[in-house]
């Protein structure tokens, strides 16, 4: 299917609309769409629709509407509070985070980061990750655009979280618990959404872990120490699929 992101209000089923110049753009000359041909449209906020390209005129692409939709699934929220990685890693992980249906992506300007990392978040590379963000949600067929918040210190994300909320922290930490293990008993509480916390490459400072201790779970994916996108991409992975199979009120035997 072709998909286009469309943020706008969706007109009636009839109207005619017109594309931005860079949606048209990736229609025609990047997915070599024809008259006649049906789009998926994204609003990124839960709503889709059908048309069909109406027109192609230099440089505008226009679609007739044909059905006008909502998605019915209630959104888990998932943010994930990642330690600001190299500008690449950040990049990639990404359109991993839509894939994975997360739902906020929350940069942390940690102990042990890089400093001059942070430096490089300008507004033209905001612009540039807000694209990515796009892309992905149509190369998946996610239909919500994951919020990407700005750089913040570990303080101000604990303090933004929302009270009820699982939050969990991924740890080379004694007494850490399998990730799983904490998803199964806190199956419940996950409906009310979570917070993930991933460390930098450095890992988290003593003083930052003891912040941590105070309202997250500790959990481990393993022995081996993993990268920071490895980590993150398996946590969101883990985190995606307990939310489609894990029972509410599962428990543990």
């Amino acid at each position: 299917m072709l998909r286009v992101f469309y943020p706008e209000s969706f007109p009636d089923e009839g109207s005619v609309l017109s594309l931005p110049k860079e949606e048209s753009h990736h229609l025609v000359r990047v997915r070599r769409a024809r008259l006649g041909d049906a789009v998926e449209l994204l609003d990124g906020k839960g709503g889709f629709a059908i048309a069909r390209i109406d027109e192609v005129a230099g440089k505008r692409v226009s679609l007739r509407l044909e059905s006008v939709s909502r998605s019915l699934v209630e959104r888990t929220p998932v943010r994930l509070c990642l330690a600001f990685p190299k500008p690449k890693i950040f990049e990639a992980l990404l359109a991993k985070c839509v894939e994975l249906g997360v739902t906020d992506i929350l940069p942390l300007a940690t102990d042990h980061a890089d400093p001059a990392v942070a430096k490089t978040e300008d507004a033209s590379r905001r612009e540039r990750w807000q694209q990515i963000l796009v892309e992905a949600m149509k190369q998946s067929g996610n239909l919500n655009l994951p919020q990407l918040h700005e750089t913040q210190s570990l303080d101000s994300a604990l303090a933004s979280a929302a009270p009820d909320r699982l939050r969990i922290c991924a740890a080379l930490q004694p007494g850490s618990e399998s990730l799983w293990t904490i998803l199964q008993q806190e199956s419940a509480r996950l409906r009310q959404g979570i917070d993930l916390y991933i460390g930098p490459e450095g890992d988290f400072s003593k003083p930052e872990y003891q912040r941590l201790r105070e309202s997250c779970s500790f959990f481990t994916l393993g022995e081996n120490v993993l990268r920071v996108e490895t980590a993150a991409v398996s946590v969101a992975a883990i985190v995606h699929e307990a939310l489609r199979v894990l029972p509410e009120s599962a428990s543990l035997e």
